[in-house]
């Protein structure tokens, strides 16, 4: 009896999913659900004319249905279920019920059993006994991160959607990253509004940063010892003054200095990250980005090249120790 309950909640929980997708797919969501594959695009550096893996459609799809503002602020799982509870059964509405505040959040590996693994909580006393359906995969050896969206599915706690996994010797490197964007986000959201905020609104409005740690990581991991050497790139400009200009158009770039010589800004992460990824010095002739990663420079270079186009001409790249 209870297998065949638990099976019918696990059939619940598929079905629901289908109709929240269905349901993202009318035009009066279209405009917010384009902004959000261009935002995503542009987050992990995708061409967006070319397709996503299976993974990244994923991340980017549970994004729009469990994080996303839409209509009044509202998640597009908040509308279907003002509107649509009426309209599905009994089970699917409890299983909605789970779905209303879930947030990714961050996790430790516990023991492994036959039928599942203890998570424990990085950033809370939350511990759940996840159950795995099948044979156990990477990313369930004991010790790994793992970020996931974790709620109640009939007797059982269950992922929702895609999951992401890290090792476990970078456990410090993941808590002072995400740390470190949790003060960010309390000492913004404080100053605006004179409150402190949840760890739950952290984790729901931070989603970005969360799913983008385990790219961090691998950056880590490609430069190995050289995350201390500097990457510079060298651009030509043709006006020092306009170059300013539409660099600093965007949010992410800030002027920390300007002298007669030189303009020294800052390139900063998006949203709660607030992470210095390079700077910026614009002289009359020269447009340098220093960074201190491969992958950063990479990203800095089509930046640049986006926002000023035809006005910078890359001259050439040098590694300093």
């Amino acid at each position: 009896m209870f297998r065949t309950e638990q099976r019918l909640y696990d059939l619940a929980k598929q079905g629901l999913y289908r109709k929240l997708i269905e349901f993202s797919n009318q035009e009066r969501f279209s405009y917010h659900l384009e902004e959000l594959y261009n935002t995503f695009c542009e987050a992990f550096n995708l061409n967006p004319t070319q397709s996503l893996t299976e993974l990244e459609y994923l991340l980017m799809t549970d994004i729009g249905l469990f994080d996303l503002p839409l209509e009044d602020k509202r998640t597009l799982v908040e509308v279907f279920f003002q509107e649509k509870a009426g309209d599905i059964s009994e089970m699917e509405r409890e299983v909605l019920k789970g779905f209303l505040n879930l947030p990714l959040n961050l996790y430790e590996v516990g023991e492994r059993r036959r039928d599942g693994l203890n998570l424990q909580g990085l950033l809370s006393d939350e511990s759940y006994f996840l159950k795995i359906k099948k044979e156990p995969g990477e990313g369930t050896e004991k010790g790994k991160i793992f970020i996931a969206r974790i709620t109640r599915i009939g007797y059982e706690f269950q992922t929702v959607g895609a999951y992401l996994h890290m090792p476990a010797v970078f456990k410090k490197v993941v808590l002072d990253l995400v740390n470190g964007y949790f003060r960010n986000y309390q000492k913004r959201v404080y100053q605006k509004e004179n409150r402190t905020p949840t760890l739950g609104e952290f984790l729901k409005d931070s989603v970005f940063e969360i799913i983008s740690i385990p790219e961090e990581i691998r950056s880590l991991l490609q430069d190995g010892k050289r995350d201390f050497e500097l990457y510079q790139s060298y651009f030509k400009v043709k006006s020092r003054s306009f170059i300013r200009e539409v660099l600093l158009k965007t949010p992410q770039i800030i002027c920390k200095e300007r002298t007669q010589d030189q303009d020294h800004l800052i390139w900063m992460g998006k949203g709660a990250r607030e992470k210095v990824y390079g700077s910026l010095i614009l002289t009359e002739d020269f447009l340098i980005l220093n960074t201190t990663s491969r992958f950063q420079l990479k990203r800095g270079k089509e930046m640049i090249n986006k926002l000023a186009g035809i006005a910078v001409i890359h001259h050439r790249d040098f590694i300093k120790s």
